[in-house]
């Protein structure tokens, strides 16, 4: 990890962002942000290029040597620079301008309304594609409340950023065994709850071996427990970054959990084949800084894996 992501981890790093947001015009803040994702790329005892280098490798299916593995590490620094500076950019205007950069399709609107109307809980999970942030935020740009299940123990970086999701209507819980308890709560009162499936699981973790991208990994299925419990639609939704700078809401059919097409393992998967069709359609905006495929001991030794239980 660089020192400047150290640093934005950082509650004063994280109000710095805020202002870099607010008075830097989003055409230089990109020239600077691709830059910035150059030199960072270079950094040969980076463990975070090493993690999105790793991970690229097997969502590609080639070799960690490969030089084409270059230019998409840069591009995945690029966009999560991107998305960090125009959240914050967005945010320094209000909750408005944050539901207008990434509004809501109308097909994905009424599913939720139909939902609240037959009285149906709904679990949205989403893998850190794009923008993950805009998800719940553009939610919030409507009248519906969500809960989102997050980081176990974030850091001081992390817990402004959670402020800053809860001023604009979401409800933020780290995850734990009460955070569960509100969350099947509030799906049994036909609300919303949102969390992401793809953060590995660090050793010594409660976690399932799965199989994602064809290999074996350790990821949290908490969510499948939790839409099954309470008979949830539980559906995959993700944000894209477009050419021409916009974000765009995506989202598939929602799994009816109230009649499941088989167990927690049959929905787990099929939710995971979902990720990955989402993370193999652009895998240049795959924000995942944690390596899924590491040797364990290695993992263990050098501390990659420092999180906890769910988003």
């Amino acid at each position: 990890m660089s020192r400047l992501q150290d640093f934005l981890n950082t509650d004063r790093g994280l109000r710095t962002a805020l202002w870099f947001g607010k008075v830097v015009p989003p055409d230089l803040a990109s020239v600077g942000i691709r830059g910035i994702a150059r030199l960072s790329s270079r950094r040969r005892n980076s463990r975070m290029v090493s993690a999105v280098k790793s991970n690229l490798a097997v969502v590609l299916a080639t070799s960690e040597d490969d030089p084409a593995l270059k230019k998409q590490v840069v591009n995945v620094l690029y966009h999560a620079g991107m998305a960090g500076f125009e959240f914050f950019h967005k945010v320094a205007h209000g909750r408005e301008a944050l539901g207008e950069l990434a509004p809501l399709p109308p097909d994905l609107v009424e599913m939720l309304e139909k939902a609240r109307r037959d009285g149906r809980g709904v679990l949205g999970v989403s893998a850190h594609i794009g923008a993950l942030d805009l998800v719940g935020v553009s939610v919030t740009a409507t009248d519906f409340r969500v809960q989102v299940i997050s980081y176990a123990a974030p850091p001081a970086g992390y817990r402004l950023v959670n402020e800053l999701r809860s001023d604009h209507g979401l409800v933020i819980t780290p995850a734990s065994k009460e955070a569960m308890v509100e969350a099947a709560d509030r799906l049994e009162s036909a609300g919303i709850v949102f969390t992401a499936i793809d953060r590995p699981v660090p050793p010594g973790r409660k976690s399932n071996e799965v199989v994602f991208f064809d290999r074996p990994t350790r990821l949290w299925n908490g969510y499948t427990r939790l839409a099954m419990s309470t008979g949830a639609l539980l559906f995959f939704v993700w944000v894209i970054r477009t050419p021409d700078g916009r974000y765009e809401v995506r989202h598939n059919d929602p799994i009816d959990c109230a009649d499941p097409p088989g167990d927690i393992d049959d929905v787990t998967s099929l939710i995971l084949e979902q990720a990955e069709a989402a993370i193999r359609a652009n895998p240049d905006q795959w924000l995942m800084f944690f390596p899924l495929w590491p040797d364990e001991s290695e993992a263990d030794r050098k501390g990659l894996l420092d999180g906890g239980e769910g988003a």
